[in-house]
């Protein structure tokens, strides 16, 4: 199966006072395309940090990573940031919406941003929100609606875009247990339906276990790789 994202050799480390603390050490990881992969560790494994990496939210200390084959060393700010726009969506733990607007409003700015015309992107938006299940919550504001119905907006507004790989932070953090179950559904639907490659971080194995594949993070190493077998 053809490799979407590539880590070589990745290491980041953070000044800790006079030292230097190694965060991610020396990773090695291939992503094929489609695959749901879940990232699992204790807290301060190192897990979000890797995320943050490929995701190009953040810049490796050493080390490479290749997307489409192509590798995104030596790319300025505002290459990352057309990189991002144009090939990556993200869901945060918080569903990190803006408050002043309203639900269409959230999802569809993503696809301003790209250029789409307004009247096409409140087209692509009102689809999308329909096939997550909240299409009839279009003019409400996130004040007005749950906290999963706001995660659900975060993943139309990830997915709108029609991206190739969605990053997703701990989205269940913030959630009951039975809002959490559905927001998986959904993410496990996009995965199989739509085909995009999802990389999720989670510290609930039965969140992971929801995905194609579980990594575990301890200390900045892989500790283990598996495929979950369904």
């Amino acid at each position: 199966m053809e490799n979407i994202l590539q880590v070589k050799n990745l290491v980041k480390s953070f000044k800790d006072g006079d030292h230097l603390k190694k965060v991610l050490n020396e990773i090695n990881l291939d992503i094929p395309k489609g695959q749901f992969l879940s990232i699992i560790g204790e807290s301060g494994a190192g897990k979000s940090t890797l995320l943050y990496q490929m995701s190009l939210l953040d810049v490796p200390t050493s080390g490479n990573i290749s997307i489409f084959g192509k590798s995104t060393d030596g790319m300025n700010i505002k290459e990352q940031a057309k990189f991002r726009l144009n090939n990556f969506g993200y869901i945060f733990q918080d569903s990190s919406l803006i408050k002043e607007l309203n639900v269409l409003e959230n999802v569809k700015l993503t696809l301003l941003a790209k250029g789409i015309s307004n009247k096409k992107a409140e087209e692509m938006s009102k689809e999308t929100l329909s096939k997550v299940g909240i299409g009839d919550l279009i003019n409400r504001y996130p004040s007005e609606i749950s906290g999963g119905e706001q995660q659900r907006v975060a993943i139309s507004r990830a997915i709108v875009g029609k991206p190739s790989i969605v990053f997703a932070d701990e989205p269940t953090a913030n959630l009951d247990h039975v809002t959490s179950e559905k927001v998986m559904v959904e993410l496990k639907k996009i995965s199989e339906e739509l085909k995009i490659t999802i990389i999720m971080i989670t510290h609930e194995l039965k969140y992971a276990q929801k995905a194609d594949r579980i990594i575990e993070i301890s200390d900045g190493n892989i500790l283990s790789d598996s495929v979950i077998k369904k």
